[in-house]
């Protein structure tokens, strides 16, 4: 781990690095983390090799955006940037806090459906591709929810795990009957904006009991995608969903829809982790189409 590169980025950027306040944490996915302790200002850093500067481009773009009108927060983005042979993305540092995770969800089941309203819109897709995790998600813009769904999250996955053979070829042909059955089957709503892969890990609370979203892969899309993921691998209280209820109610028949949804990301999990989720993905395709 070398982060002498990283530390005269942020001396030019006005930041103190002496002795003991730069502090590498850990290696992320695809990237290494650090832990700035400024006297003026703590901040999380993630270092990337200068190839991905697509990808930190991507990420500060959507951490923006979610901040929309300031109903939800994110941790604000203070540096993104290529640098030599890096690319480095460096927010705001928040404190976690599991008492605060606690407290956090009816404030967040509020925010969310509050973010998903204010931003609704008639066409689906992003003005930029952007990225889940290290795989690219390619965007667009499409007057179908169907169509979009379909060309631009779950072809691209089902290619990917096709060509690498971990899935069967026969799907391809079978999966163009798909953008019709989601169509059918999914409400009849507006696209929002979307934190776009809401597991539990992404959404962290302070010690205030403040939520805050991270790692965003954001697009307009049906709000209902960010709901099935809180509920793909669990982490998100009662409160949570009852919360969003009351400021926007789903509508009658979500569980029968989850595994729409839920597709999508079972497919990214067998593209970056392999065959362990090929048995769930199939599960969900029976059940969907």
């Amino acid at each position: 781990m070398n982060s002498q590169t990283l530390g005269e980025l942020l001396e030019s950027s006005g930041f103190d690095t002496s002795t003991g306040k730069l502090t590498y944490l850990s290696a992320g996915k695809g990237c290494e983390l650090f832990h700035l302790k400024d006297p003026n200002r703590e901040l999380f850093i993630k270092k990337y090799d200068s190839s991905r500067y697509d990808q930190v481009k991507a990420e500060a773009d959507g951490l923006n955006a979610l901040r929309f009108n300031n109903i939800t927060s994110t941790p604000e983005v203070v540096i993104e940037c290529s640098y030599r042979d890096i690319a480095v993305l460096a927010m705001d540092f928040i404190s976690e806090s599991s008492m605060g995770r606690n407290a956090a969800m009816r404030k967040f089941g509020h925010s969310l459906a509050g973010l998903h309203r204010e931003t609704a819109r008639s066409e689906f897709g992003y003005p930029i591709d952007n990225f889940i995790g290290s795989l690219k998600q390619p965007n667009g813009k499409f007057d179908s929810w169907g169509e979009f769904y379909y060309h631009r999250r779950l072809l691209p996955q089902l290619e990917m795990a096709v060509n690498d053979g971990l899935m069967d070829r026969d799907l391809l042909k079978q999966s163009e009957t798909w953008p019709q059955t989601i169509e059918s089957n999914c409400p009849d709503e507006p696209a929002c904006l979307i934190h776009g892969d809401l597991w539990a890990g992404n959404m962290i609370a302070d010690t205030d009991g403040t939520p805050w979203m991270i790692d965003p892969a954001v697009s307009y899309s049906h709000r209902e995608m960010d709901l099935a993921m809180t509920r793909l691998f669990g982490g998100f209280s009662q409160e949570f969903y009852s919360a969003y209820n009351e400021v926007w109610p789903i509508e009658a028949g979500f569980e029968s829809r989850l595994p729409i949804y839920q597709l999508y990301y079972l497919l990214v999990h067998v593209n970056l982790f392999g065959r362990t989720y090929v048995g769930r993905t199939m599960d969900a395709i029976r059940r969907s189409f």
